[in-house]
This record gives structure tokens, C-alpha cells and sequence, in this order.
């Protein structure tokens, strides 16, 4: 417990690491637990994930009109009536030339 406590203070009083040394920092905690705490952790990411992408997918149902527009596009793509995206970014880039 105090070790845990110490964990959580050194973070708490540490300044943000970047995403590269915070994922260091976890692969060598993650190493050194039992399986039966690993079990754990991993079912806490798990629910951080999909916490994660519940939120988003909150955030744009929020946005006025997303709903009709999404199935609009769904429809159109399941009827085919889709454009390359390479022919709207050559239209871009040649419009910008002018």
C-alpha cells in the first residue's frame, strides 16, 4: 500500500510526461506485476478504451445533424455513389494553382 501511495505521489507531483516515456514508464511497472495483478490492469485499459471511445462517440452525436447526415453517407456508400478522394484532392490542388 505504501508503495502504491508512493506511485501516486510521484505522479502527482511530477511534471506530464510525454507520451513516449509514459508508455515506457507503464511497459516497466507492467512488467513487474504477478499475473493475477496484470489481469487487472488489463481490464482497466480495457474499460479506459472504451470510456474513450464512448466519449467521442458522445461528442459527435451532440453535433446538430450528424445523425441524418451519417446515414445519408451510409446509404450513399452502400448504394455505390461514392467519389475517390484523390479526384476531390486534384480538384483542390488545381483550384489552388489558380
Amino acid at each position: 500500500m505504501t508503495q502504491l501511495a508512493g506511485i501516486t505521489k510521484s505522479f502527482a507531483t511530477s511534471p506530464m510526461l510525454n507520451p513516449t516515456d509514459s508508455r515506457k514508464q507503464a511497459h516497466d511497472y507492467v512488467e513487474q506485476l504477478s499475473p493475477e495483478r496484470l489481469a487487472v490492469v488489463l481490464d482497466f485499459l480495457a474499460y479506459l478504451v472504451e470510456r474513450e471511445d464512448n466519449d467521442a462517440t458522445t461528442e459527435l452525436l451532440a453535433i446538430p445533424g450528424f445523425t441524418t447526415e451519417l446515414e445519408a453517407a451510409e446509404q450513399e456508400a452502400d448504394a455505390g455513389e461514392l467519389t475517390d478522394w484523390r479526384m476531390i484532392r486534384s480538384d483542390v490542388q488545381s483550384q489552388a494553382m489558380k
